[in-house]
């Protein structure tokens, strides 16, 4: 089955440790999805010609992600800088780089169209394209802690697959996952930290807890339950199967820095 990710990639700084890492919603999530071989990935987004931009390209290629749809850019990776305490992450700033201003053109529309899958986020700049796109895969779409009704509205139009964030889960994020499935989406998906998680499929609301256990950093946390419940979604599993190694890779991501690792380790530059 072929999957895409579509959007950013991003160059975490870890202020605190003084330490750079790739990440980035797509990234974080195909990085994710690549422990599973049932999977064919590719990556279409912006890369930049700076140095971290090389090592993505790399790493990407090592792994068996196709980058050949990609937009090489002169100029500089995305920059997040985040610090973390007592395993909790903070952003404090954003850099955009290269992926200010991206989108996809036609020749890489048809390119994603002919994946079974697409995951995107609120970060990947193609909210606006999701109708190019639509009706030739399903989508998966991260909302993250965006409340916007209005963008929110226009883009449930074109997703399957939606996923949202936040601290607390009380009426309005319940109508929130309700309103979703109303306007055509599969699965409705709340990543509430260290609670749990909670799915609306247009019938029934599902809870997850979350495992307990030392956390180290959850940057990425979100980016890996989501690749973790769509590997299970994309071949056919239930979602409390979806639910429960959705928790289990986010887990495994609050064990250590960065979004993903490789060979046991974070992708540092």
């Amino acid at each position: 089955m072929k999957v895409v990710a579509v959007g950013d990639n991003m160059l975490d700084f870890y202020s605190n440790l003084q330490k750079k890492y790739l990440g980035g919603n797509a990234i974080n999530f195909i990085m994710n999805l690549q422990q599973d071989t049932a999977f064919h990935l590719s990556y279409v987004g912006p890369i930049a010609s700076d140095k971290a931009g090389i090592k993505l390209m790399s790493t990407l290629k090592e792994n068996s992600v196709d980058i050949n749809y990609s937009n090489v850019i002169e100029g500089n990776t995305p920059l997040s800088t985040v610090e973390v305490k007592d395993g909790e992450r903070a952003f404090n700033g954003l850099e955009m780089g290269v992926l200010e201003g991206f989108y996809i053109d036609n020749h890489q529309i048809e390119f994603i169209k002919g994946h079974s899958h697409i995951h995107t986020s609120i970060m990947g700049g193609i909210i606006n394209q999701l109708k190019d796109i639509h009706g030739y895969s399903s989508i998966s779409f991260d909302f993250s802690i965006l409340r916007n009704k209005r963008i929110i509205t226009e883009a449930l139009k074109y997703i399957d697959y939606a996923f949202y964030s936040g601290t607390r889960f009380e009426k309005e994020e319940e109508d929130m996952l309700l309103e979703a499935c109303s306007f055509g989406a599969r699965h409705a998906v709340f990543l509430q930290g260290k609670v749990g998680s909670r799915v609306y499929d247009g019938n029934k609301l599902y809870f997850h807890s979350a495992e307990k256990g030392r956390v180290i950093d959850t940057l990425g946390a979100g980016d890996s339950f989501i690749a973790g419940y769509m590997s299970v979604i994309l071949k056919g599993g239930s979602i409390k199967q979806a639910m429960e190694i959705g928790t289990q890779w986010a887990f495994k991501t609050c064990s250590h820095h960065g979004g993903f690792l490789i060979n046991g380790a974070p992708v540092e530059v």
